[in-house]
């Protein structure tokens, strides 16, 4: 997978004729940590876009945790207008969710990965392949993705990804083959379960004048399975949207992404490749929308509620999955955190495709830090600007 990426550097070097894109520049401060970053979407040639993003990082006191990074680098090509392939450090995106997904969350972590997607008027087929190994010697993703209109009123979409900490027999036919069900490898002989970690995912959404009902739920091995001794392996998120509003519900059960394996865990280090907040969570937001056309302003603003469950000491790891210990520990478990916010975000364009906005969350939060009968305040600032590129 490297060799992608040193591939698409090379491309960067050669492309001809760079047309119209688009910068973006980020300031975002959470819990005192900040990131300043830059995107750029670079269209080259006809049918193709390059993705560029760099970032520092780091708390204004500590300058010794200041950090670089390249973030994202990679190309869209459009082989024929219903085939796209795509390679590099991204952070392709699959769900029906508006504020968050389940199986890979929009603006997600990056992570190196080579894919295609291919399709008609009605469907969308999208298959990838990524390298998850941060501190682990192998660690690989696999996700495929329907996405198929069945009425004109009710989209329905089906998924799987599979992490596996080894290679297996007829695993590049797995990786590759378009339709190809992960979980066949199972009952492939000489092929056993225990180095993957599978998910499946199901969603739907169905319009009703100018309402949309969505939802999407992901189970993890099919742990519904009488006396298999597993714990709820599973996420559900709803929600309906309307002309100015939403409103969202996401819950993602306490061992969701986690296996026993720890080498294929649904993560890229300890972070979530799932939902952006992981699991033991779940989250309430509520949204409306509008324009002031005096200033071209859009706004979006209202309020959430999150709660965040912990391990005994007080933390919160992807990577804990322990037989014993998750038949004691039920959802939420160890002293919860609660979350009680309010949201804004404000863009204004301005003359020549300028783009400037900011976004805020603030929140109450009680039992903070997850401990007991101790309350404080979270919050997170974001600046942006969208300058266009000639």
């Amino acid at each position: 997978m490297k060799r992608i990426l040193v591939l698409v550097c090379l491309l960067l070097l050669v492309a001809p004729n760079v047309g119209a894109g688009e910068l973006t520049m980020e300031w975002n401060m959470q819990r005192r940590e900040n990131r300043l970053s830059l995107e750029a979407n670079l269209p080259i040639l006809d049918r193709a876009q390059v993705d560029l993003g760099i970032a520092a990082f780091g708390r204004m006191e500590n300058l010794d945790a200041f950090g670089t990074e390249i973030w994202k680098v990679g190309l869209h090509y459009d082989v024929t207008p219903n085939l796209q392939v795509f390679a590099g450090q991204l952070d392709t995106s699959v769900g029906r969710g508006r504020h968050r997904s389940l199986l890979l969350d929009p603006g997600q972590n990056t992570f190196l990965q080579a894919g295609y997607g291919f399709g008609g008027s009605q469907w969308q087929y999208t298959k990838l392949y990524g390298d998850l190994a941060v501190e682990e010697d192998y660690k690989r993703v696999g996700v495929h993705y329907l996405d198929w209109q069945i009425l004109p009123q009710l989209t329905l979409g089906l998924g799987e990804a599979v992490v596996t900490d080894s290679t297996f027999p007829g695993d590049f036919f797995f990786d590759w083959v378009p339709f190809l069900p992960y979980y066949a490898a199972k009952y492939m002989p000489g092929v056993s379960s225990v180095p993957n970690n599978a998910f499946f995912l199901v969603d739907a959404q169905y319009t009703w004048e100018e309402l949309a009902f969505y939802g999407e739920f992901v189970v993890g091995e099919f742990p519904m399975t009488p006396g298999a001794g597993n714990p709820p392996l599973y996420g559900l998120l709803v929600g309906v949207e309307g002309p100015w509003w939403l409103v969202e519900y996401s819950r993602v059960m306490n061992y969701a992404y986690s296996n026993g394996n720890l080498g294929a865990t649904y993560s890229l280090g300890q972070a979530s490749i799932g939902h952006a907040l992981g699991d033991d969570v779940q989250e309430l937001w509520l949204e409306a929308r509008g324009e002031l056309n005096v200033w071209d302003l859009q706004w979006k603003g209202g309020v959430f509620f999150r709660g965040f469950g912990a391990e005994d000491d007080g933390t919160r790891q992807l990577i804990k999955w322990d037989r014993t210990r998750m038949r004691e520990q039920p959802f939420m478990a160890g002293i919860p955190e609660y979350h009680y916010g309010l949201h804004g975000d404000a863009l204004v364009s301005l003359p020549q495709g300028f783009d400037v906005g900011a976004n805020l969350e603030v929140a109450y939060v009680n039992q903070f830090q997850h401990q007991e009968d101790n309350t404080g305040f979270a919050y997170r600032a974001t600046l942006r600007a969208v300058v266009p590129l000639f």
